[in-house]
C-alpha cells in the first residue's frame, strides 16, 4: 500500500512539473511573441506543443510562423486551430490572399464567424483583386462594427477613395482613421496623406530660409599684397581668419507635368520621399495600387542670399526632372538645372565679373532600409560667366547616410568632391600677383567637403536646421587653395 501511495504521489508531481514547464513555456513564448521576437516564439510553444497539442498551441504557432514569413507552415497549424478558434480562419484567408491564391481565400471566407472581420476580409480580397467599389462597400461595413478593425477598415476606405480621384472623402475617412485612435500607425499614415492631398491641392510651395552662418577659415593666406581688393573679396578668403554670414533665401517650385494615369503617391516631392522614409510608396505596394513607377516635374525657383554689407547673391531658373522608383524604397531622380545667377556686389575688374548662365544636368539616388537611408548624387556644371576668369566646367560626386529618429528629427553625415577646370587662363596670371602663377595659367581646384547635419520638425510648415562642413579646395593657384569650417544654423519655412 506504502509502495502504490509513492508511485500515485510520483506521478501527480511528474505530472505537476511538466503542466508547469508547459505553462513557463507557453509564457515565455507570449514575452517573446510581444517584444518581436518570433522565432523564439516558435521555438517555445512549439516545444510546449509536442507536450501539450491543443489547438490554442497551434493557433500561437500560426502567428508566430506568420510573423516569420513562413505562410504555408503558418497555414497548416491555423487549421489545426480552427476547430476551436474561430479567428484562426481570418489568419487563413489574409495569408492567402497575401500570397495570391485567391480561390482558397474564398473558401475559407465563409467560414469566419465574426462579422466585422468579415466583411474587413472580403473587402481586402476584393481589393487585391481590384475591385475597388466592391472593397470600399465591403470596408465601409466593417467599420460600421466599430470593433478592432474599425481604423483599418476606414484607412482602406480612404486609399480607395484616393484610387478612384475622391479627394473628399479620401479626406474625411483619413480624419476619421485619427479620429478613433491618433496614435497608431493608421493614424501617422492617415496624417501623412493629408498632408499629400493638400501639397497637391495647390500647384505650388514655397520654400522660405534664414539662417546665420559662422565661417572658420582656418588657413587663410594674407592676401593684401595683390593690390585689388575686389580679388580678394571673390576669394572669400581675405586678411580674417574668422567670417559671418546672415542671409535670407526662398524659391518656387511648381509641378508643371502631371501624368494623369499615375497614382497620386507619385506627386510628392523628393524631399518628402526622404523625410517619410519611403511611406508612400510603401503603403501604394502594399495594397497594390501603384501602376506607374515615375514622376516628371518641374521646380521654378528664385533664390536670394545676402552676403552682408551691399552685397548679395541672386538666382533664378528652373529644374525639370524625373524620379523613378524601380521598387518601393529606391528612388532614382535625374534631370537638369538651368540657372542665372547675378551678384551684387560684383568686382570693379570685368574679367572678375562672376554674373553667370549655369547648366546643371544631375542624378541622385536615394536609398532607404527602415529608418537608416542612403543617398548619393553626381552632376556636371558648365559656367557661362560674363568675366573670362570665372568660365568653367566642373564635375561632382557625393554621397552620405542618415537615419530618421523620428519623424520630426533626422540626422546625416555625407562627402563630395569636385573637379573644377577653368576654361580660360587667369587673367591674373603671369603678371607677377603673389599667390598666382608665374606664367599664363589655367586655374584648377579640387574641392573635398565633409558636414553633419541635424534637422528638427517644429511641425509640419517649419524646420530647424544646424549644420557643420569642413571645406578643403586645393587649387593650381595659392590664392585659391584655403580650408574652411562652416557652422550653420537656421529656420525654413514650406507652405
Amino acid at each position: 500500500m506504502k509502495i502504490f501511495k509513492s508511485i500515485v504521489i510520483v506521478i501527480l508531481v511528474v505530472f505537476v512539473s511538466i503542466n508547469v514547464y508547459a505553462s513557463s513555456l507557453f509564457n515565455k513564448g507570449l514575452d517573446a511573441l510581444k517584444l518581436g521576437y518570433y522565432d523564439k516564439a516558435y521555438y517555445y510553444f512549439f516545444k510546449d506543443y509536442t507536450i501539450h497539442p491543443t489547438p490554442k498551441l497551434a493557433y500561437y504557432i500560426g502567428i508566430s510562423l506568420e510573423k516569420m514569413g513562413q505562410d504555408e507552415l503558418a497555414i497548416k497549424y491555423f487549421k489545426k486551430a480552427s476547430s476551436k478558434i474561430s479567428d484562426a480562419y481570418s489568419h487563413i484567408v489574409k495569408i492567402y490572399i497575401g500570397i495570391g491564391k485567391f480561390k482558397d481565400a474564398e473558401t475559407f471566407l465563409n467560414y469566419i464567424e465574426n462579422k466585422e472581420e468579415y466583411f474587413f476580409y472580403s473587402g481586402l480580397l476584393s481589393l487585391y483583386k481590384k475591385n475597388f467599389k466592391t472593397a470600399l462597400n465591403f470596408f465601409l461595413k466593417s467599420a460600421t462594427y466599430k470593433g478592432t478593425l474599425e481604423q483599418k477598415s476606414l484607412f482602406y476606405s480612404a486609399l480607395i477613395e484616393l484610387k478612384l480621384s475622391n479627394k473628399e472623402k479620401s479626406k474625411e475617412y483619413f480624419k476619421e482613421v485619427i479620429k478613433v485612435n491618433s496614435n497608431t500607425v493608421y493614424a501617422k499614415k492617415a496624417k501623412v496623406y493629408l498632408r499629400a492631398i493638400k501639397k497637391q491641392e495647390k500647384p505650388y510651395t514655397v520654400f522660405l530660409s534664414a539662417g546665420y552662418q559662422y565661417n572658420s577659415n582656418v588657413v587663410a593666406k594674407p592676401s593684401n599684397k595683390i593690390g585689388d581688393s575686389d580679388i580678394d573679396n571673390i576669394s572669400k578668403k581675405g586678411d580674417s581668419a574668422f567670417v559671418g554670414k546672415v542671409f535670407a533665401s526662398y524659391k518656387l517650385m511648381m509641378d508643371s507635368i502631371e501624368l494623369k494615369s499615375s497614382v497620386f503617391i507619385y506627386r510628392i516631392s523628393y524631399a518628402d520621399l526622404k523625410d517619410y522614409n519611403s511611406t508612400y510608396i510603401k503603403i501604394a505596394e502594399d495594397i497594390g495600387l501603384n501602376k506607374k513607377r515615375y514622376k516628371l516635374a518641374t521646380e521654378l525657383f528664385y533664390e536670394k542670399s545676402w552676403l552682408g554689407g551691399d552685397s548679395y547673391l541672386e538666382g533664378f531658373g528652373m529644374k525639370p526632372y524625373a524620379i523613378y522608383y524601380p521598387y518601393k524604397k529606391l528612388a532614382i531622380t535625374a534631370g537638369v538645372k538651368l540657372e542665372k545667377v547675378n551678384f551684387f556686389k560684383n568686382a570693379s575688374v570685368e574679367a572678375e565679373n562672376r554674373d553667370a548662365k549655369i547648366i546643371k544636368p544631375f542624378i541622385n539616388l536615394y536609398r532607404a532600409v527602415n529608418r537608416l537611408f542612403f543617398f548619393g548624387n553626381a552632376n556636371f556644371s558648365y559656367n557661362n560667366a560674363k568675366g573670362r576668369n570665372w568660365d568653367y566646367n566642373e564635375i561632382a560626386l557625393g554621397g552620405g547616410v542618415g537615419y530618421n529618429f523620428s519623424s520630426r528629427f533626422t540626422a546625416s553625415a555625407g562627402a563630395n568632391y569636385s573637379y573644377r577646370g577653368f576654361l580660360h587662363n587667369n587673367s591674373y596670371s603671369g603678371a607677377g600677383y603673389a599667390g598666382f602663377p608665374s606664367t599664363p595659367s589655367k586655374r584648377k581646384d579640387k574641392n573635398s567637403t565633409f558636414w553633419l547635419r541635424a534637422t528638427v520638425k517644429l511641425n509640419d510648415y517649419i524646420r530647424l536646421t544646424c549644420s557643420f562642413t569642413h571645406y578643403y579646395q586645393n587649387s593650381n593657384f595659392d590664392i585659391y587653395k584655403y580650408k574652411q569650417n562652416i557652422f550653420y544654423s537656421g529656420l525654413s519655412v514650406l507652405f
